[in-house]
């Protein structure tokens, strides 16, 4: 993983841009923004310390109708504060996915099974919607947050032990 850092106000991923890698949030804390067709901008989510992005995007198959699929960032994100990320660039996990069958296996699983978005939850509002057709979205939107939240909730987990791990335990040489 690469680490970097960015000042208050700085640009990570512009709408459009490659989607290089997944990124954790170590310090700081980053705006997920989206322009409406009026072009308005709005924050659609805050992502704090140990929040990451991309993971959705990073994971998806490699193939799709034959042709080599690359991902794209769907959203503006700019920093609030002085940030710092760790990045797990998208050609390091395919090694790893190359070299590991059983991650491939997960990660293929939870592609599956994970809500088509890297962040938190968005619905989208238009005013030839039915009241139905609203309540449907809004249904959606709710599954779609508490399934990120048991997945962020997961990962928060493992992102402790792994950040526990690498302190070395304790200073006392068992870590």
């Amino acid at each position: 993983m690469q680490e970097f850092f960015y000042p208050q106000y700085d640009l990570i991923y512009n709408k459009g841009d490659d989607l290089d890698g997944i990124i954790f949030i170590l310090e700081g804390e980053v705006n997920v923004t989206l322009r409406s067709s009026h072009s308005q901008e709005f924050i659609i989510d805050r992502l704090t310390r140990k929040c990451c992005y991309g993971f959705y995007g990073c994971i998806k198959d490699d193939e799709k109708d034959g042709s080599k699929f690359e991902p794209k960032v769907q959203h503006h994100l700019v920093c609030k504060t002085d940030t710092v990320i760790l990045k797990l660039p998208i050609e390091v996990l395919k090694q790893m996915r190359t070299k590991s069958k059983t991650l491939n296996r997960i990660l293929k699983k939870e592609s599956k099974t994970l809500p088509e978005c890297d962040f938190q939850t968005y619905l989208t509002y238009s005013r030839s919607l039915s009241q139905k057709q609203l309540l449907i979205k809004f249904k959606m939107a709710v599954r779609r947050s508490v399934k990120l939240f048991r997945y962020r909730t997961a990962m928060n987990k493992l992102l402790n032990l792994a950040l526990f791990a690498d302190q070395g335990g304790g200073g006392d040489g068992e870590g």
